[in-house]
């Protein structure tokens, strides 16, 4: 077994020790080597995964930005900002959102991670507006709020056009292994 296979058993099994609703999420998630990603990121359907960058990380860290990804996944976040305009700005408003899960459940991410305790609350579509808004009157509103680090886009669109049936598909997919884990988690 490969230190990256390794890694990800023990987040796994981690997880669903620690948090078997987090686990069971990630338990039910396709992953798929990709060097052509900087770190991580998903289309929606699939854990696109750095291995030496993974490899990288400590075992909380590695925990960490695969619930990051797979919260992504759940919550569907690649097909609800299809129609933004600015990708970039999404993709921050949607890290908003599950960095503000992750810490919440005293899970760690990477240093880099973007978090934003006074909008973490909001649905991305709201942390959109207000991102857009605060930038329409301060050009430097992003690297002075968040710093000079480089955005991790892990937001990936798919590169072939998907259907509205495999839109639905994915959509009911992620809601049957939410009910499962809620399951999971209360027993």
């Amino acid at each position: 077994m490969s230190t990256f296979e390794e890694k990800f058993v023990k987040s796994r099994v981690k997880l669903l020790k620690g948090s078997p609703f987090f686990g069971t999420i990630l338990l039910h998630t396709e992953y798929k080597i990709d060097d052509s990603i900087e770190t991580a990121a998903t289309d929606g359907t699939t854990l696109l995964l750095n291995e030496k960058w993974m490899c990288s990380q400590t075992e909380e860290h590695f925990s960490g930005v695969l619930l990051h990804e797979v919260l992504h996944m759940a919550l569907n976040h690649v097909n609800r900002t299809l129609d933004l305009e600015d990708l970039m700005v999404a993709n921050i408003a949607a890290d908003i959102v599950v960095n503000g899960i992750i810490k919440d459940n005293s899970i760690a991410l990477p240093k880099e991670a973007i978090y934003d305790d006074s909008l973490k609350h909001l649905g991305v579509r709201e942390i959109y507006s207000i991102i857009k808004q605060k930038l329409s009157e301060n050009k430097d509103y992003l690297r002075e709020k968040y710093g000079d680090g480089e955005v991790n886009e892990c937001l990936q669109k798919s590169e072939e056009s998907v259907s509205q049936s495999e839109t639905k598909a994915n959509a009911e997919k992620w809601k049957n292994i939410i009910n499962k884990a809620k399951t999971i988690a209360n027993m």
